[in-house]
Formats: structure tokens, sequence, C-alpha cells
């Protein structure tokens, strides 16, 4: 352990693992109430896990429900679309026809990895109880994906076949009625 903190074993007596491998002045900081930060998409969010939300950190009525966020099938990442000009978490419709503008698909680690003492914190654990496994970071980066990397361009394909094909099924039926009633 005094190794890997780069410290020598006097140093280290009386110390667990989890606080060695935990800067000191970023624990104390985050104790004190700073929030851990996340860049996404071309904006800073603070990681509030309190309230299960990301705040805009230059305009905080923008806000991210993390809590209406769906996690991944194994629990391990959240996923959500973005528009990057307005900084806003989007929804798309159910059947989209179009991909849309200026929106990426973005991926956060879970909130253990986001803010390892939040979550500590929010079960009624020591604070440092995750750490060892989930070091804290102040500064996180979201995994961006474009669109068209995502399998939403075959989505959209696909829904704009059934829509011609509905239509064109509608026009049909007109057609007959037109007929009966001349």
């Amino acid at each position: 352990m005094a190794k890997l903190s780069g410290l020598n074993e006097a140093e280290i007596r009386g110390r667990t693992d989890t606080e060695l491998l935990t800067d000191p002045g970023m624990l104390e900081r985050r104790r004190n109430g700073e929030l851990p930060v996340i860049h996404v998409g071309g904006h800073d969010f603070e990681i509030d896990w309190n309230e299960r939300v990301l705040r805009h950190v230059h305009d905080s009525r923008k806000i991210i429900n993390l809590r209406s966020v769906p996690s991944s099938s194994e629990g391990k990442e959240i996923d959500f679309y973005f528009h990057t000009g307005s900084g806003e978490r989007i929804y798309l419709p159910a059947a989209p026809t179009r991909l849309p503008e200026n929106v990426v698909l973005v991926t956060l680690p879970n909130e253990i990895h986001l803010d390892p003492l939040g979550v500590a914190r929010s079960l009624g654990l020591d604070d440092l109880y995750f750490m060892r496994k989930y070091p804290l970071q102040m500064r996180h980066v979201a995994r961006v994906t474009q669109l068209k990397d995502t399998a939403l361009p075959e989505i959209v394909r696909r829904n704009q076949i059934e829509k011609e094909i509905a239509i064109g099924e509608r026009q049909k039926t007109k057609s007959r009625r037109a007929k009966h009633i001349k």
C-alpha cells in the first residue's frame, strides 16, 4: 500500500486502504458539499445524487432527472438522448420516422461510479463504503454516441416503411369506398 499511495510505512499506519487510495483534499471537498461534475455533449452538469439529478453548472433550470432515466439491462450504465445545442435531455417518439438533428445518445456510468460518497450516504453507509472499488472522482466525461452509430437509423427506416405501407392501405380503402358510393 505504501508503494501504491506514494507514502512511507510510517505515514500509512492506522489508515485504511481506501483512505490511502483517495485524494484527501478531494475527499474533504466532497464531504463539505462540493458535487462531482460530468461533461455531457459540450455541457457541464453537477451530479446531485441526493436529488437524483444532473444540474447544469451554468443554468440551474436545466436538470436531467436520473429517477426517470432507465439503466442498461445489466444496471451498469444509464442511457438517454441529449440535444447538444440546448443542453437538455430529449424524448424520442415511440416510433420515430426521422433522426433528430443535434441529438446524441449519452451513456453514463452507474451512480456508484458517478458519486460513491453520495450513494453511500443515501443508503446510510459510511462515506468510504464504495470507494475501494469505485474511487472518488470529481470530474467525469460521459460517453457520447452519434445517432448514426446506433440502431436508431435502422429503426427509423423500418418505421418509415411501415408508415408508407399504412398510407398506401388507407388510400386503397378510400378508393374502394369511393367506387361503392358511385
